[in-house]
C-alpha cells in the first residue's frame, strides 16, 4: 500500500495549497492539523471540536495531519481500480491473502458513497476522500472523521465509546447507549444538578498506567424541547444553537471555557449501562462485553480486521477494571441523576477509606 499512499499525498495535498484550515489540541494536547477543501463546512466542523484551553497537557509525538478532498466517482473509482476490495471496502494488494496482523497503512473505499478514508499510523497522515454530491449529516457535521477517530484511539491505548460522560470531582461514570437511550438527557439533569460533562455523545478513553481516563470529542450538546431541567441552565441562553425538526432537538454549543466542562482529563470509576423498565424481568444473558459493543453502537465503522479485536480486547478491560451500574430509562430523571449523585458519593467515601 506504500506507493498507493505515495500517488494520494501527490494528488490530494497539492489540491488543498498544504494550508491548515484549522488546528486542534484534543485528548490531553494531542495536536490535529485540518487541511480541507472550501466547498466543506469547514467552521461547522472548527466549531464543533473541542479544542482544549491552554495550559493542558501536552500529548505525546508530532501532530497529525489530516486531508480532505473532493474527487467525482470516477476518479475514485480509477484509484481503486489496481486493488481488490472485501466486503468492508478494505483495499489490498492483489495476490496479498490473510488477516492484517498489525496495523500498517490501510484503506477503505466506498463505492456507493462515493467515499475513500486512508490512514497511514506511521507518517502520521489521513486521507477523507469525498465524491462532490455528498451530504454532510446537518447536526453531525463532523462525521466523515469519526472512524479515524476511532482507530487513533485504539492506536493509542484506548478507545471511543458512543457514550456520555459524567463528572465530579475530577471523577468520572461513562453512561453508554445506542442512539435514544436517554444519554443527552441525562447528562444535561446532571449538569443542572451540579455535575459536570465531558459530552453527551462520543468520548474518548485513554488508558495507561495509572486508570481509565475520560476526554471531550464533541463541543454539542443535545437536548429535546421537553426536558424540564432547562429552566435550571441560566448559560443556555448565551449558547450557540441550532434546532432540527426532524429530529425533535436542539443542538447546543457551549463554549468550551464553560463551567459545566470537564476541563482536565477525568478518571473513570465506573459504567453506567441503561435499561428499560420493562426489561428487567426479560434482561439478556449476554457476556457484558457484548452487550457494551452493542450499546455503544460503533461495530459498523470498525472494519479493520485487526482494530476490531482490538477494540474487543479493551472492552473486556473496561468491564474487568471498572463496576458497572443499571441506570433505569424510562424512570424519573431527577431520580436517575439523584442516583448518580450518590454513586459519585460512594465511590468518594471507598476512595478516603482505601486511603
Amino acid at each position: 500500500m506504500k506507493s498507493f499512499f505515495e500517488h494520494l499525498a501527490k494528488k490530494i495535498e497539492p489540491a488543498v495549497g498544504g494550508q491548515v484550515c484549522f488546528t486542534a489540541r484534543l485528548f490531553g494536547g494531542n495536536v490535529f492539523h485540518f487541511h480541507l477543501p472550501k466547498a466543506w463546512p469547514v467552521d461547522g466542523m472548527r466549531r464543533s471540536l473541542f479544542n482544549e484551553c491552554d495550559g493542558q497537557e501536552s500529548g505525546a509525538g508530532r501532530a497529525w495531519h489530516i486531508y480532505g478532498a473532493c474527487l467525482t466517482r470516477q476518479a475514485l473509482a480509477e484509484l481503486t481500480a489496481p486493488f481488490n476490495r472485501n466486503a468492508f471496502g478494505l483495499l489490498s494488494q492483489p495476490g496479498v491473502t490473510g488477516t492484517p496482523a498489525e496495523l500498517g497503512p490501510f484503506a477503505f473505499y466506498d463505492s456507493q458513497y462515493g467515499c475513500l478514508r486512508a490512514y497511514d499510523f506511521e507518517r502520521q497522515v489521513a486521507y477523507i476522500v469525498h465524491a462532490p454530491d455528498h451530504q454532510f449529516f446537518e447536526w453531525e457535521v463532523f462525521s466523515p472523521f469519526k472512524e479515524f477517530w476511532h482507530y487513533w484511539t485504539l492506536y493509542r491505548g484506548g478507545l471511543m465509546l458512543h457514550s456520555a460522560v459524567i463528572c465530579k470531582d475530577d471523577r468520572a461514570l461513562v453512561l453508554l447507549g445506542a442512539g435514544g437511550a436517554g444519554k443527552s438527557t441525562t447528562t444535561l439533569t446532571c449538569v443542572a444538578c451540579g455535575m459536570r460533562t465531558a459530552g453527551d455523545d462520543f468520548n474518548v478513553l485513554l488508558i495507561d498506567d495509572r486508570g481509565i481516563f475520560a476526554y471531550p470529542l464533541f463541543t454539542s450538546l443535545k437536548m429535546k424541547g421537553d426536558n424540564p431541567f432547562s429552566a435550571q441552565l441560566p448559560q443556555l441562553k448565551t449558547w450557540q444553537q441550532q434546532s432540527y425538526a426532524n429530529c425533535e432537538k436542539t443542538i447546543y454549543f457551549p463554549r468550551v471555557d464553560d463551567t459545566i466542562w470537564q476541563q482536565k482529563a477525568a478518571q473513570v470509576y465506573g459504567l453506567l449501562m441503561p435499561i428499560f423498565a420493562s426489561s428487567l424481568s426479560t434482561r439478556s444473558q449476554a457476556p457484558k462485553e457484548i452487550q457494551a459493543l452493542t450499546a455503544s453502537g460503533v461495530s459498523s465503522v470498525l472494519h479493520h480486521p485487526y482494530m476490531s479485536q482490538l477494540f474487543l480486547v479493551r472492552l473486556r478491560y473496561l468491564h474487568a477494571h471498572l463496576p458497572c451500574h443499571q441506570l433505569i430509562l424510562g424512570s424519573d430523571i431527577v431520580e436517575n441523576a439523584g442516583r448518580v449523585e450518590i454513586l459519585f458519593q460512594n465511590q468518594a467515601e471507598n476512595r478516603y477509606a482505601n486511603s
